[in-house]
């Protein structure tokens, strides 16, 4: 039967019949509630270090160039601690700590070096914990990250 009475059915692969597709809401900052009061000796933190196997690694790229005092005031504004840092020909090296709040979570720790040959920077992340941490070793590497204006790659 033609007489009409049949309605066309397109595939909406773009998402063009109910007008322009939404704009993708940027992703919300990842967070971690760090215990500000936290702090660790340099033998604690060494001991920790030698005995924990890497819990994350990630590598991103930074979208500007800070200097040691800045990236140090950044990471401490998210209750990041800097055990010790140095810049070195090619590379900042930063060790960083910080536990997860409320008395229960790890302990991270945290060698952050940064390539200074690259243009953009490179970052390498190296997160370890005390404890088995469900992933939160990961989010910690993002909201270091998140937190130097990275871009993961």
């Amino acid at each position: 039967g033609g007489d009409g009475g049949e309605e066309e059915v397109y595939a909406d692969l773009l998402g063009f019949a109910e007008g322009p597709p939404n704009p993708m809401s940027p992703a919300p900052a990842p967070a971690m509630d760090l215990d500000a009061a936290f702090s660790v000796d340099g033998k604690t933190f060494q001991d920790i270090w030698q005995a924990q196997p890497e819990a994350s690694s990630s590598i991103a790229a930074m979208t500007q160039n800070f200097t040691t005092p800045e990236i140090e005031s950044t990471l401490a504004s998210k209750n990041v601690k800097v055990m010790a840092s140095g810049e070195m020909e090619a590379e900042f090296k930063f060790f960083l700590y910080a536990r997860e709040a409320g008395g229960s979570g790890g302990t991270y720790l945290v060698q952050l070096v940064i390539d200074k040959m690259c243009e953009p920077r490179v970052c390498n992340l190296v997160v370890k914990s005390d404890q088995p941490d469900g992933g939160k070793s990961e989010l910690l590497g993002k909201v270091i990250g998140a937190a130097l204006g990275n871009v993961g790659v």
